[in-house]
Formats: structure tokens, sequence, C-alpha cells
């Protein structure tokens, strides 16, 4: 048993913030006995055998004092680190632990136990000392994660802190990027521009490294004065302007129409495109296709 209260009218125990650990009956007798503020949980001393005892992570004596109005703690901690004082005489230190992203791709941190989800979320937490801490990293659809950061100590994916001093992580993305060349046939004259305005061939760069993403980029033929047919670019077909996009895949927008005579066949195209028509309902400008 904990307390035991022998009867008597003078026999009275008040307890203001007690934790209860291993006693078996807590508390008992035939006295009067009123209660305030306990706990129950083991307190996890740090090593109780050899006079030690601080209190470590996971204690149940973590923010279950009272405010005494004691500012320090017997080693000069300030008073309370958490949202109260912690039981006992000493109180358990928390440290800050701080992500931030780095590189030229999109992704996001997350940690376990909760408290950060960086960059949408926090990116800082304080967790109280030996709180071992692991950290995830998950990149966008559009990068790759490549290590998470932590005083030259690089980890894959995830990273594992175990807080005992004010601790700083980065985690590094690349993006996945695709290359976009382009190149000018035909015995005409012209040039080819992006948007993004990158591409400017053949005057400037004709051929240019984006970001893979959903979004699509435009090519728009600029013929020159003199009468010319147009050749295709490579990735499009058609004269206008040609889209493609950079996820590694070739998607369309509504419906293909040709400028060409002739009717061709292409992989993925259901029936044929013939002059001024479409495959399906929908007509674009002539002379336009996109891709």
């Amino acid at each position: 048993m904990g307390i035991s209260v022998t009867e008597g009218i003078t026999n009275v125990a008040v307890l203001n913030g007690v934790l209860w650990f291993g006693n078996g009956p807590n508390y008992g007798g035939p006295g009067l006995i009123t209660i305030n503020n306990d706990t129950t949980g083991s307190p996890a001393f740090v090593n109780p055998d050899a006079g030690n005892y601080h209190i470590g992570a996971g204690s149940a004596a973590i923010d279950h004092g009272v405010n005494a109005g004691v500012a320090t703690d017997l080693d000069g901690i300030t008073r309370p680190q958490g949202s109260l004082p912690d039981l006992g005489a000493y109180e358990a230190p928390y440290y800050t632990l701080t992500v931030a992203t780095s590189g030229t791709g999109i992704g996001g941190v997350t940690s376990s136990p909760p408290g950060i989800n960086c960059p949408s979320g926090p990116c800082a937490n304080n967790y109280v000392t030996g709180t071992v801490v692991t950290l995830s990293a998950s990149p966008s659809i559009t990068s790759t994660f490549t290590r998470l950061e932590r005083r030259r100590v690089f980890g894959h994916g995830t990273c594992v802190v175990t807080m005992s001093a004010n601790t700083n992580v980065t985690a590094n993305f690349a993006a996945i990027t695709r290359t976009l060349s382009v190149a000018l046939a035909g015995s005409g004259a012209g040039s080819v521009t992006s948007a993004p305005g990158t591409i400017n061939c053949p005057t400037g760069l004709c051929a240019n490294d984006y970001v893979t993403a959903r979004s699509s980029h435009s090519l728009l033929r600029r013929p020159s004065l003199r009468p010319s047919r147009a050749g295709a670019a490579a990735g499009c077909s058609g004269t206008g302007t040609w889209r493609r996009h950079h996820d590694g895949q070739h998607q369309r927008h509504g419906q293909l129409c040709s400028s060409h005579p002739h009717a061709v066949r292409r992989p993925g195209w259901h029936g044929r495109r013939q002059r001024d028509q479409c495959a399906g309902n929908h007509q674009l400008p002539h002379g336009s296709v996109r891709q």
C-alpha cells in the first residue's frame, strides 16, 4: 500500500500532485484522505539505482505538477518546460526539432510522434529529452527524394532522431526533368518558340530541360515571309501550335485535325484523320494541331 492513514480526529491527509506507481492499493486506512491532482504511471527515472532521479521521455510525471511558484528545478532548469511543471525535483528539458526542405524538387516531411508536417504545416516542434522522433520524407509526383541530412548523417526516406539537443534536419528533393528538343526541316525558313519562353530555334536555344508535370508546354511555329510548307517537329505533327506534355506521356487535348490532304494513322489514335476533319465531333482551327 502506498499511503495508510489511521483513524483519529487529527489523522487527516491532504495530498497534492501525487504520482502512483507499483503500490498495489495506492492508499487506505480508516483516516480521512483528500487527494488533488494525482496521476498513475511510471516516473521513468534515468537511473534510480545510481541515484539519478532525472525523468526521461515517456515519464508520467511530465506536465503533471502544480505551479507552486518554483521557477527552477534542482539543476536550474526553468519551470515549466511544457504546459505545467513536472512532478518531482527535476524538470525534463524540451528541445526543438526543426525541419527544412531544399533542392530543385518538391516534397514534404512528417514526424512520428506527430508535430511536424513540413512545409504544409509546422516545420518545428518541441520534444522532451530522450524522445525518439522518426522523420519520413515524401516527394511529389514531379520530384524524387535524395536524402535527409543531419550533422552530416544522411538517411534515405527516414531519419531517426533521439532528442538530446536542439536539432536541425534538411530534406533534399530533386525535380524530375525531361529534355524537349526542336529541329527544323524542309526547304522553307522559319523559327520555333516555346511557352514558357525558353526555346527560340534556330536563333537561340533549340532544346531545354523542363520539370515533368501534368501541365504542358506549347511550341509556336513562325513561318518566314516567303511561302513555305512547314514540316513536323519532333514529337509533334501538323502546323500551327503544338503542345507536348512532360509527364513521360503524350496527352492530347480535344480532337486532332490535319491540314494535309491525305489520311494518316498514328499509334494510339483510333480511326483516321483527314483534311479539315477531326476524329471526333469537335474541330480545331485549320492548320492547328495539339499534342
